[in-house]
């Protein structure tokens, strides 16, 4: 097994090495076009020529990669995507000075790479476990509505409380992750944020990028180059791909703050998996940035959840101390389809793969809530962990029943504003 896990970690590290050249494509592009402008000046045009040319191939393989057509994801280099291409068209078919072109090269990748500082591009956090390659997928559960109330916004909760989204890390096989030259060279892992399936996940960023830009209230533009950024997971259809094994399978399962999503923790839960863990997240709508079911676009639903308008603390409490009963309805019930066989009949490679005693939820801030109050409400959490709790909502029957069966990490940033209880 050490032997397989050894030439898995040398896999990945070549394929690391190509996808992180790739990554800094348009920083090598914005060196190519000042290189470029510098030589022009100095009168070296044939050197000039060659530079320009391996920037237009880099170009190339930006727009062949990126996983959609749309110009706005390039507004940071665009600019200098042009002045690359022209200069690499006008210097072998002119002669003598072109200070001129030199001048504007010089001045626009400056420009270039000021934009680049200001707005970098997030990339994947490094694998640190055992288990280099991770496949993720999405599915809706079905839930049911039995016990589910919350003041002030019932009429909202028909399609709320009927289905819930959740996304779902798990190691896989290297034989599974497309290792043809395509995926090694342009990758095809999931998009910062998304579900990761090809055909939905460019509208599931953009999106999500123009929610988030709507309650940050910042132009949508400047989020866009978030498009083509990618996760580590690569999207799998079902978990029959999951990494073949004696050992049982730990769960973890994540629940996001308000005005958070499912896949905002995935770098944590991509590493979880890594370690041969099974994770699940889920969209706790409606306090959720953006509800993205897989595959019903028609069904997104953005962020809403507001205490009624004049209400006393006392009434705003009770108001998100029911949002704390329909977050823990949900994860209860994805511990229920979890653990009652359910998952198993789905996908039956997870059959006597799965370990119900070791199920660790963690969360932050409302989530950290959610899942300190799952714990006592609930014996089957062995594990908890709580980020910047904000306790403050929590109701007073779970409160006076305390952490049942699960052994809890509580953490807090000292300037969280929420942290206290």
């Amino acid at each position: 097994m050490s032997r397989r896990i050894h030439n898995d970690r040398r896999k990945c590290l070549k394929l690391k090495m190509l996808l992180d050249f790739w990554d800094k494509r348009d920083r090598t592009i914005v060196l190519c076009s000042i290189l470029s402008g510098v030589l022009l000046l100095v009168r070296q045009n044939a050197i000039a020529v060659p530079i320009n040319w391996i920037g237009c191939l880099l170009i190339g393989s930006v727009w062949l990669s990126s996983p959609a057509s749309d110009p706005k994801i390039f507004w940071r280099v665009g600019f200098n995507y042009i002045m690359t291409m022209v200069a690499a068209v006008l210097i072998p078919v002119r002669y003598g000075d072109m200070v001129g072109l030199a001048i504007c090269q010089l001045v626009l990748s400056i420009f270039t790479s000021i934009i680049l500082f200001l707005f970098p591009s997030p990339s994947a956090c490094p694998i640190t476990g055992p288990y280099h390659f991770i496949g993720t997928t999405s599915f809706t559960l079905d839930l049911k509505t039995v016990g589910v109330h919350e003041e002030g916004i019932d009429h909202k909760l028909d399609f709320y409380n009927n289905t819930l989204s959740v996304q779902c890390w798990f190691p896989i096989e290297y034989e599974n992750a497309s290792s043809d030259f395509y995926w090694r060279l342009f990758g095809s892992r999931a998009l910062l944020w998304t579900s990761g399936k090809q055909s939905e996940q460019y509208y599931e960023s953009v999106e999500l990028l123009k929610q988030i830009a709507i309650n940050f209230k910042i132009p949508n533009l400047v989020l866009r180059h978030h498009s083509l950024s990618r996760m580590n997971s690569i999207w799998q259809y079902d978990l029959s791909k999951i990494r073949k094994g004696n050992n049982k399978m730990p769960i973890a399962i994540y629940s996001h703050g308000m005005y958070g999503w499912r896949q905002i923790a995935s770098s944590t839960c991509e590493n979880l998996a890594s370690y041969g863990f099974l994770v699940f997240a889920c969209d706790h709508t409606p306090d959720c940035m953006l509800t993205r079911p897989i595959g019903q676009r028609n069904q997104f639903k953005p962020f809403d959840y507001f205490p009624p308008k004049g209400c006393s603390d006392f009434e705003e409490r009770y108001f998100y101390g029911c949002g704390v009963n329909r977050r823990v309805n949900n994860l209860q019930q994805l511990l229920d389809f979890i653990t009652s066989g359910s998952l198993e009949k789905r996908y039956p490679t997870l059959v006597n793969r799965l370990d119900f005693e070791k199920i660790c939820v963690w969360g932050h801030s409302f989530g950290a809530n959610t899942v300190t109050s799952l714990s006592c409400v609930d014996y089957r959490p062995s594990k908890v962990i709580a980020l910047d709790a904000w306790m403050y909502p929590m109701p007073n029957h779970i409160r006076q029943r305390g952490i049942q069966n699960a052994a809890l990490l509580s953490l807090s940033a000292h300037q969280w504003p929420y942290a206290k209880v």
